[in-house]
């Protein structure tokens, strides 16, 4: 009853409170602050609410459940201002629209609330039913979405007579967006709940809507409501969680959710599409121009604009080769025109001979058309950087549905499948190399404009692909399975190409971490890694070539990650870039690689992949060791911060040698004796690590002479025995 006459005494007093101010227009400035303040509140109490629940539970605390109890009651309250005579402030034409709306978004909000109470019951009657807890939570989750974008309906309006700076931010269209999302999640939640598998992918529909509304108006806040982003995020955090978690519990080996149009969806949202981007935004661009053109017809004669195009044509011919290709479209907008070439170029057609009867006008309009270009061109650079800020805002934010997919994938790794997220990679890396590449333009523009936007993009995606993504492995996805010899080798191939054009030290890391998730989740490394020679190109092209923009990194980030597969595939290439190296300092990074490969000796008993990698260096040891010996005779090398790498990766690698034949134990012999005239003509330091060295490559080579000693007596042995026993069966037989 307290609760009840508590409940009660609220909305008299919300109705005193609308009856005293009844009839009163309140200016525009005060609405605009009153709708911030209303949505910084609610935001601020749920997340108070739930901080206080958390801290007074031991157990799990349902935050979605505790944002749409509160969000109802607020929900509750609106209605109660409407049944009074409320009415919202709009600036629709005909406001006999927005009342004829205004039931029906009820009765989808009413109806999704009876799906939820449903739900509710089933889990109150079997509470260990794990489907039937993954529905609640995607009916909690698409109910607080709901009805947060229910209240955000309300809106402060603006002045007729008021300039909007945003022209996407228009109430009407806002209204109807909202109406419609609602419409579409009462649909996406009829879906997840039926009892038979219906065509339309209800993820997919979820993924959509939930795009939509963060690349919107409503959740970038250009609308004026304060902390309504933080609540619309959040909400949006909410639905999406209950629709993979409901998703998940409803895969089967035959219904997969998380399918190809759900990522492509998730990749458009994030700009992760760059090819048909640049496709579009040259069309656009285009399109602005002529426009432009028809615009300024009545202002110029044909000759004087169409020769102040050339100009720009001709300074964007001056463009290097290496960015004509990939930002031809792009750069044209940002060439700045040269004023002085311009003011000449009029001043000669100025000159230039006329008819008597032509008018001559005075040169000082000519200053003056050079002026209006220059600044027609500024405002449409201005307008170009306006739109690319707002467009990497609403990538910046859609980064959310892709980080809390793959953030806690065990919650519902059941969706995942391998061949789909390797597809997700090259898209990711394209557009990660794109958004850091706009950032070194702006710089050198000095544009500070956005740079900001860009920055926090490129962090996310590098901490997507190199945390989240390249992290999972096929054993944590129960319904997946390995990926194929060819898509692997082609997805191997087609990252290597983009190490080839990488410009950042994070970028080549995110390649390598995007290889390492192919061949870790291959199903034949072995047939992946002899089918081409993607890393014997790369290491070489790496080692000989000046304009090489692979890094050392690249080959660190492998090795790290992959020990043995990288013994298996790098030892010959890297044995050979020792001798065809391209300086002495890039040699002795190629030693410095070695050390870090043989850092961990391979056990041939242990996995299939430790017998390939021993393999591998058994196969090449000689060569190495020969390699080895001749980079000591060069003066160059012999230097001591040089020769002290050289020796280090002697020390990893001496025991990592296994048998090996006569000819190998004189190359590790003569080593050796280049190993002692190193020591007997260099620092204290050096001829320690060298006389260290000795000690053990004597001690690998006795080793190795007692082994093949005892293999020899094996071997001589087991002809007699078999003989011996041969005879003893015949005599039985005899017998």
């Amino acid at each position: 009853k307290k609760k009840k006459n508590k409940k009660k005494g609220d909305q008299n007093g919300i109705l005193r409170c609308a009856t005293s101010v009844k009839g009163v227009e309140i200016p525009h400035t005060i609405r605009s602050i009153i709708s911030a303040r209303f949505f910084s509140l609610i935001a601020d109490c749920i997340h108070q609410e739930t901080h206080q629940k958390s801290g007074a539970h031991q157990g799990k605390v349902e935050k979605d459940a505790i944002a749409l109890s509160f969000l109802s009651d607020t929900s509750q309250g609106w209605l109660v201002l409407e049944n009074a005579g409320a009415k919202r402030y709009s600036n629709a034409t005909v406001s006999g629209d927005d009342e004829s709306e205004t039931p029906d978004v009820r009765l989808v909000l009413e109806g999704i609330e009876k799906m939820m109470s449903e739900v509710s019951d089933t889990h109150s009657k079997d509470p260990e039913n794990s489907l039937v807890e993954a529905k609640k939570r995607c009916c909690t989750g698409v109910a607080t979405f709901a009805h947060t974008l229910y209240l955000h309906r309300l809106n402060c309006a603006k002045d007729d007579d008021e300039m909007d700076d945003n022209p996407d931010a228009d109430e009407e269209d806002d209204e109807e967006e909202i109406c419609n999302a609602l419409t579409g999640l009462n649909e996406i939640l009829q879906d997840f709940l039926a009892d038979d598998a219906v065509e339309e992918n209800p993820l997919l529909g979820l993924s959509e809507l939930c795009a939509n509304i963060l690349s919107s108006p409503l959740g970038s806040g250009e609308i004026g409501r304060g902390a309504s982003p933080k609540l619309i995020r959040e909400s949006v955090k909410f639905a999406w969680l209950g629709g993979l978690k409901l998703s998940s519990a409803l895969t089967t080996k035959d219904r997969t959710f998380l399918d190809s149009d759900v990522i492509r969806t998730l990749m458009d949202a994030v700009g992760a599409n760059a090819g048909e981007d640049d496709e579009m935004d040259g069309e656009d661009s285009d399109g602005d121009s002529s426009d432009e053109e028809d615009d300024d017809g009545e202002m110029d004669d044909g000759d004087v604009f169409s020769k102040a195009s050339n100009l720009i044509d001709s300074e964007s011919m001056e463009v290097d080769d290496e960015q004509e290709g990939a930002e031809s479209d792009e750069d044209e907008s940002d060439v700045e025109l040269d004023q002085d070439k311009l003011q000449s170029m009029l001043q000669e057609d100025s000159d230039a001979d006329v008819d008597a009867d032509v008018l001559e006008h005075h040169e000082g309009a000519d200053a003056a058309l050079a002026k209006l270009i220059r600044l027609k061109q500024d405002a449409r650079k201005a307008g170009q950087q306006a739109r690319e800020k707002i467009e990497v805002q609403n990538q910046l934010r859609c980064t959310l549905l892709l980080e809390l997919l793959f953030g806690r994938p065990d919650a519902w790794n059941s969706l995942f499948r391998t061949e789909i997220v390797a597809s997700m990679l090259l898209p990711l890396l394209r557009h990660r190399k794109k958004t850091e590449k706009s950032m070194d333009k702006a710089t050198e523009n000095r544009q500070k404009s956005g740079y900001a936007e860009k920055r926090s993009l490129a962090e996310k995606l590098t901490s997507l692909l190199k945390t989240k993504i390249c992290k999972l492995k096929v054993s944590s996805m129960p319904m997946s399975s390995l990926l194929d010899t060819e898509m692997a080798s082609k997805l191997v191939e087609s990252i290597a190409d983009e190490v080839r054009r990488t410009e950042s030290k994070d970028q080549s890391n995110c390649c390598s971490n995007a290889i390492v998730f192919v061949l870790r989740n291959a199903a034949n490394v072995q047939e992946v890694i002899s089918s081409s020679a993607t890393f014997e190109n790369l290491v070489e092209e790496w080692s000989t070539k000046r304009s090489t923009r692979i890094g050392s990194s690249f080959f660190d980030e492998l090795i790290v990650h992959l020990p043995h597969l990288s013994q298996a595939i790098l030892v010959s290439p890297l044995t050979k870039a020792t001798q065809n190296g391209r300086s002495p300092f890039l040699k002795t990074e190629v030693f410095r690689i070695l050390s870090l490969l043989f850092a961990t000796k391979p056990n041939s008993a242990s996995s299939e992949a430790e017998k390939i990698a021993a393999d591998s260096i058994k196969s090449n040891q000689q060569e190495l060791l020969a390699a080895i010996t001749k980079t000591l005779e060069d003066e160059e090398m012999k230097k001591p911060k040089r020769s002290r790498t050289v020796l280090k990766a002697v020390e990893k690698l001496v025991p990592c040698i296994e048998f090996c034949s006569s000819e190998c134990l004189e190359t590790l012999d003569t080593l050796k004796s280049q190993i002692v005239k190193l020591e007997a003509s260099e620092s204290n330091a050096i001829k320690a690590a060298c006389n260290k060295l000795a000690e053990e490559i004597d001690g690998k080579i006795s080793a190795i002479k007692k082994e093949y000693e005892k293999l020899q007596q094996e071997s001589v042995k087991s002809p007699t025995v078999s003989s011996s026993t041969k005879k003893k069966k015949k005599k039985k037989k005899k017998r």
